[in-house]
C-alpha cells in the first residue's frame, strides 16, 4: 500500500505575494503587529517556516503589549499554529490554535472567522495524530462557523471543506470527498483565481480521491495542474513542489512508468528533506513509496532499508501504534513474503491489521490489503482453506469500497484463484483469472506488468488443464510484458521462464526447456539469492528434465539442492517439500535403487496426506508414481491399494481426458490386466 499524502492547507497572506516579497518596514512600522503578521504570512507561503515562526512570534508579541486588544493576535496566533503544524511539533501547534480560539470567542466573538480559523487548524493535527473522530467534529464546527458568520463562500470556508475531504479520503469515504473537494475548489477558483497556489492545494487533494479511486487519468491531470500552479508561483524548491512531484511518482508507480517514477520521487525527496529535513513525518512518506518503487524493481536490500528509515521516523513522532506506521509495517511484510522470510512477515501482517483495526474498524482499503498479505503468507504455509477465507474477506472489503471492477479486488481474485486451482476448483480459478486480467487491462493497459501476472496465472491454468499450446502463447505474452517494463533483471523474470520452460517440456522440446530452465536459474539467483523458493523451483524443474534425458549423475545435485531450500524456507512438512521427495524418487527409480526411491514416494505421500488442505493432483501423482515402482518391481499385491486410491483421487478431481488422468488409469489398467482382471480393466477404460 502506498502512502501518498495530500498537501497541507495554507491562508492567504493578507498582502498579494508580490508585495510581501519586497516589504520594507519603515521606522514607524516596527512595532506593528499587523506587519509582522504579514510578513510572517509571506515567509509561511514561501515555505521559511523559521523565519515565520521568528515573524510570527514578534506579531504575537507586539500584540500583548499593546495597550487594547488587537485583532491582529488570534490571526497571528493561528498562523504561528500552522507553522507549528507544519513543522510536526503537534504539542505546541495545538496550544497555539487553543489559545487563538479561546481569545477571538472572548474578543471578537463566537462565530468569528478566526474561531472557525482556529477550529481548522485542531483538525487538522488531530488528524496528524490519527484522533480521526475529533478531526472531522473539528472541521464541521468550523463550517458551522463559516456558514453563521456568512464566510461559506469565503477562501477561510474553502480551505476547511478541502481538509475535510482530505480527511474523508483517508477514511474511505470516497463520495464524501468528492463533493467537498469539488466545492472547494470552486470558491477558491472564484475567490482567489484558477492559478493561485490554494487553489491548487484542493486541485492536488481532489487528484489523491481519484487516484484512489482507481481513475488515473484524471489524477494525473489534477496533479499536473496543481505541479504547474505551485511551480509558476512558489518555485522549483517548495515543499508543495515536492508533494505534487511525490503523488505523481507514486501515480507512475502504479501504472508502470518506473524510470518517470525514480525520477519524480528522487526530486521530491531532495526538496522534502531540504526544506523540511530529513526526519519529518512527511519525508518518511516520501521515503516508503521509493521503497515501494525499490521493490518493484527487485532490489529488495534498498527496499527494506528504506522502509525500516520510514517506519522509525513515523515511531518518533507519532508513536508505535499509528495508521502511518502500520503502512510501513504492512510493506516491510510484503518485502519479507517476496523474499521468503515468512516468520518475520508473520509477525509484521499481525501487527498491521491489529493496528488498522483498532484505528479504522473493519472497512478499510489499508486493513484489505494486509488481509490479503496475511492470506498469502497462508498459503505459502500448505493453509489453503484458511489463505482462501481471508482472501474473500479482503475482497468483500475492496469490493465495498470501490465495486467490484476494482485493482484491489483484482489482486483479490487473482490470489485467490491460485488456491482454488490448489484446492482442485480449476473452473473457478480460471473464471477468477480471467476477470482480474479484464479488470487489470482495462485499468492499466495491455502492457503493464500485472497484466502480465494474471496472463501467467491464466496459462497455469491452461496448463493445469492440460492445454500446452494456450498456456505457452500466455507465458511468453507474460515474460515479453516483464521483460519490456523492467528489463531482464526484474523480479518476475525467473518466474516466468520456469514457467515457459515448462511448457517446451511438456511439448517435448527439451533442449529449449533446458535454456528457459537455466535462464530462470540465473534470474532467480540475480533477484532473490541462492536460498530463495524461486530458485528451488528452477532447480527441481533442471533435475526433472536431466532425470527425463537420463543424465543422472547431473540430475542429483540440483534435486538435493531443491530440497534443502524448501526445507529450510517452508519447512519439512511443506506440500511443495513432498515435490521434492517425489522427483528425488525417480532419480533413485532411474538409477535402480529402488528402496530408497519407494521411501521417497512415502515420504512425498505422508507430507501431502498430513496437509491440513491436500493438494490433490499432487497427492494422486505420487500415489500414482509409488503404484508404478511396485507394478514394475512385480509387487502387484502392494500396487493394488495404491493405485486404486490415485484412481479414486484423480477422478474425483480432473476431467476424464485430462493428461494426468490418462496417466493414471492407464496404469490401473495395467495392474488389473497384469492379474488377470481383464473385465474391470475394460470398466475402467470406458469410465465405467
Amino acid at each position: 500500500m502506498l502512502g501518498a499524502v495530500g498537501p497541507r492547507f495554507t491562508e492567504s497572506p493578507s498582502l498579494p505575494l508580490s508585495s510581501l516579497y519586497n516589504l520594507v518596514l519603515l521606522p514607524d512600522a516596527m512595532t506593528d503587529p499587523k506587519n509582522y503578521y504579514e510578513m510572517g504570512c509571506g515567509a509561511f507561503e514561501r515555505a521559511d517556516y523559521n523565519q515565520a515562526a521568528d515573524l510570527l512570534t514578534q506579531a504575537v508579541d507586539e500584540a500583548e503589549a499593546a495597550r487594547q486588544p488587537d485583532p491582529t493576535l488570534p490571526q497571528a496566533l493561528n498562523k504561528l499554529a500552522e507553522v507549528r503544524e507544519r513543522t510536526a511539533d503537534y504539542s505546541e501547534a495545538e496550544s497555539l490554535a487553543r489559545r487563538a480560539w479561546e481569545l477571538a470567542k472572548a474578543t471578537i466573538g463566537d462565530n468569528a472567522p478566526e474561531v472557525a480559523e482556529s477550529l481548522t487548524t485542531l483538525g487538522l493535527i488531530s488528524k496528524d495524530r490519527d484522533e480521526f473522530e475529533d478531526a472531522e467534529r473539528l472541521y464541521r464546527e468550523a463550517l458551522d462557523c463559516w456558514e453563521r458568520n456568512g464566510g461559506a463562500l469565503r477562501n477561510g470556508c474553502a480551505k476547511t471543506l478541502c481538509a475535510l475531504g482530505d480527511l474523508c479520503c483517508h477514511l474511505d469515504r470516497f463520495d464524501e470527498a468528492e463533493a467537498l473537494h469539488k466545492r472547494s475548489i470552486e470558491i477558491r477558483r472564484n475567490t482567489l483565481g484558477p492559478d493561485h497556489p490554494e487553489t491548487a492545494d484542493s486541485l492536488s487533494n481532489f487528484g489523491l480521491l481519484r487516484y484512489r479511486k482507481e481513475d488515473f487519468a484524471e489524477a494525473e491531470s489534477l496533479y499536473n495542474q496543481a505541479l504547474a500552479i505551485w511551480r509558476a508561483r512558489l518555485g522549483e524548491r517548495h515543499p508543495k513542489v515536492a508533494t505534487a512531484l511525490g503523488n505523481l511518482g507514486v501515480l507512475y508507480l502504479t501504472t508502470g512508468r518506473y524510470d518517470s517514477s525514480e525520477e519524480a520521487m528522487t526530486v521530491a525527496l531532495e526538496i522534502r528533506e531540504d526544506r523540511l529535513g530529513p526526519e519529518h513525518p512527511s519525508t518518511a512518506i516520501l521515503i516508503s513509496n521509493l521503497a515501494s518503487l525499490r521493490k518493484r524493481l527487485g532490489r529488495f536490500a534498498e527496499a527494506e532499508t528504506l522502509w525500516k528509515r520510514s517506519m522509525e521516523i513515523k515511531e518518533r513522532v507519532f508513536g508505535p501504534n499509528s495508521p502511518g506506521v502500520a503502512n510501513s509495517i504492512g510493506n516491510l511484510a510484503a518485502l519479507y513474503l517476496k523474499m521468503a522470510r515468512y516468520r518475520d512477515a508473520e509477525a509484521l501482517l499481525v501487527r498491521s491489521i491489529d493496528i488498522y483495526e483498532t484505528t479504522y474498524g473493519h472497512e478499510h482499503l489499508n486493513l484489505s490489503i494486509s488481509i490479503n498479505n496475511l492470506a498469502f503468507l497462508k498459503a505459502k504455509e500448505g493453509d489453503y482453506e484458511g489463505a482462501a477465507s481471508l482472501y474473500h474477506r479482503s475482497i468483500d472489503i475492496a469490493e465495498r469500497i470501490l465495486g467490484p471492477n476494482s485493482l484491489e479486488v483484482a489482486r483479490g481474485l487473482g490470489n485467490l484463484a491460485t488456491i482454488e486451482s490448489k484446492l482442485g476448483n480449476r473452473t473457478a480459478a480460471q473464471e477468477m483469472n480471467e476477470k482480474c486480467l479484464a479488470i487489470r487491462e482495462r485499468l492499466l493497459g495491455p502492457g503493464h506488468p500485472d497484466v502480465a501476472q494474471s496472463l501467467n496465472n491464466l496459462a497455469a491454468c491452461y496448463y493445469s488443464d492440460d492445454r500446452p499450446a494456450a498456456a505457452k502463447a500466455l507465458f511468453a505474452k507474460a515474460l515479453n510484458i516483464d521483460e519490456r517494463a523492467m528489463g531482464l533483471e526484474g523480479p518476475s523474470i525467473g518466474e516466468r521462464l520456469n514457467n515457459l520452460g515448462g511448457v517446451h517440456q511438456r511439448l517435448n522440446d527439451l533442449s529449449r526447456a533446458r535454456e528457459l530452465y537455466d535462464q530462470a536459474l540465473d534470474a532467480g539467483k540475480a533477484s532473490y539469492g541462492d536460498q530463495h523458493p524461486t530458485v528451488a523451483t528452477a532447480l527441481i524443474n533442471l533435475g526433472n528434465l536431466l532425470v527425463r534425458q537420463r543424465k543422472l549423475a547431473e540430475a542429483g545435485p540440483y534435486l538435493v539442492q531443491a530440497l534443502e531450500i524448501r526445507q529450510t524456507a517452508l519447512g519439512p512438512e511443506h506440500p511443495e517439500v513432498a515435490s521434492c521427495y517425489r522427483a528425488l524418487a525417480s532419480l533413485y527409480t532411474a538409477r535402480g535403487e529402488i528402496a530408497t526411491a519407494e521411501e521417497h514416494y512415502r515420504r512425498a505421500i505422508a507430507i501431502l496426506d498430513r496437509a491440513k488442505d491436500r493438494d490433490t493432483a499432487a497427492l494422486a501423482l505420487a500415489l500414482n508414481d509409488l503404484a508404478v515402482l511396485y507394478i514394475n518391481t512385480h509387487r502387484y499385491r502392494e500396487a493394488r491399494p495404491v493405485i486404486e486410491r490415485a484412481f479414486s483421487v484423480a477422478r474425483r478431481e480432473l476431467r476424464w481426458g485430462h493428461r494426468n488422468m490418462k496417466t493414471v488409469r492407464r496404469n490401473y489398467t495395467l495392474l488389473l490386466t497384469r492379474t488377470g482382471r481383464y473385465i474391470k480393466a475394460l470398466s475402467i477404460n470406458l469410465g465405467l
